[in-house]
């Protein structure tokens, strides 16, 4: 090879070099020109993670105040069922879950307390008819003057005597839910039925047949869904701002997706010194009660006011610690974008939007999606 050829490629490759370091040095020097919270998105970068520039906007927050509680009907909406008088179980006629309705019969009772409170009826009654003609009799002697005044008292005694025995023992028997005048006729019955008193959900059974049950055991309880409230404890410092007629926004345990809606009814008057918060109750819309259970936890948020503010979407915030951070714009060439991160004061956080206090200025373009891609 010749001299002139070696020379020749000697100072092309050099002339290669110079260019490619030239070149990173340009380079360097475009990325030394961003600044340390800076950042560049290329087009295709901002295509791919499917950006979105966006601007603060208005949005309407709710200021609430967060509590919980439970799922209850009001005393009036429960019921457990017991029988007047000690006996042994005949037959069931509920399972749990039921509905049952006013008056029906849930078991039947018998046992010779019941046979022992028919005879004294039976009794009774026979006594207060004798004592009533002996007195009939005795009150025509006295208003003709017939016979003697001590003797009138007398039956007038057994007679009232007798017909507050009576009235006792009928009231006992109409208890039972049977027929008074059928034992006074001379018929017994061998069993007497237990009914519910109000209508609603067999939700407690606690009976099987042949068991001895007595006035103080609780057969079965009852619960009128139809009546079910909000008990909600809120505490006492936020007792204030809390009114009736506010908005009720609650969830169910285990539910969190699906948001209900109540209206406060009443806020309570004392404090609990254990928990130091104050029983509140909420009313229930009707369309969602059969679908609820007694005595189901939740978590609520009482609505005490609205407002209008700037904010941005939940996908443009990000959190770090206790602070938050947005990405703005801060220049634009050929399709691709500068950006920075920019610490913003936020106030009012929703699912969807958070309001923004401080930090930012209106116009100031904001990488509203896509941030999580960078």
């Amino acid at each position: 090879m010749t001299n002139r050829i070696k020379y020749i490629l000697y100072f092309t490759a050099l002339a290669a070099l110079v260019g490619a370091c030239q070149s990173n040095q340009q380079e360097q020097n475009e990325s030394s020109t961003l600044g340390a919270d800076e950042l560049e998105i290329t087009a295709e970068h901002f295509e791919g993670g499917g950006m979105v520039i966006g601007h603060l906007e208005s949005r309407s927050f709710r200021d609430e105040i967060s509590c919980r509680g439970y799922l209850r009907a009001p005393a009036n909406g429960m019921a457990e069922i017991s029988t007047p008088i000690a006996g042994a179980v005949e037959s069931v006629h509920f399972k749990l879950g039921d509905y049952v309705r006013r008056g029906q019969t849930v078991c039947t009772i018998s046992g010779n307390d019941f046979l022992g409170l028919q005879q004294q009826y039976a009794e009774a009654s026979a006594l207060y008819s004798k004592a009533q003609a002996d007195y009939e009799r005795m009150k025509m002697l006295q208003d003709e003057r017939i016979g003697a005044k001590k003797d009138y008292l007398s039956a007038e005694s057994s007679y009232k005597t007798a017909l507050a025995a009576y009235n006792t023992l009928k009231a006992r028997i109409r208890v039972l839910n049977i027929d008074p005048e059928k034992i006074e006729r001379g018929d017994v019955y061998m069993a007497f039925p237990v009914v519910t008193p109000i209508s609603g959900y067999v939700t407690g059974s606690h009976i099987v047949v042949g068991q001895y049950v007595d006035p103080a055991y609780n057969i079965a309880e009852i619960v009128d869904v139809s009546q079910l409230q909000l008990q909600l404890s809120v505490f006492g410092q936020d007792i204030a701002q809390v009114k009736e007629g506010q908005e009720v926004r609650f969830t169910l345990g285990g539910r969190q997706d699906e948001i209900l809606t109540a209206t406060l009814a009443s806020v309570g008057k004392s404090i609990s010194p254990e928990t130091k918060t104050i029983e509140c109750i909420a009313r229930l819309n009707d369309r969602d009660k059969e679908h609820l259970i007694h005595d189901t936890y939740v978590e609520a948020q009482i609505i005490t006011g609205t407002k209008e503010a700037p904010a941005l979407p939940a996908t443009a915030v990000q959190k770090e610690g206790e602070s938050y951070f947005v990405y703005v714009v801060v220049e634009e060439k050929g399709g691709d974008y500068i950006i920075a991160r920019k610490q913003v004061k936020v106030g009012s956080i929703s699912k969807e939007y958070f309001e923004i206090l401080s930090g930012l200025d209106e116009d100031t373009p904001v990488l509203v999606r896509g941030i999580d891609t960078l």
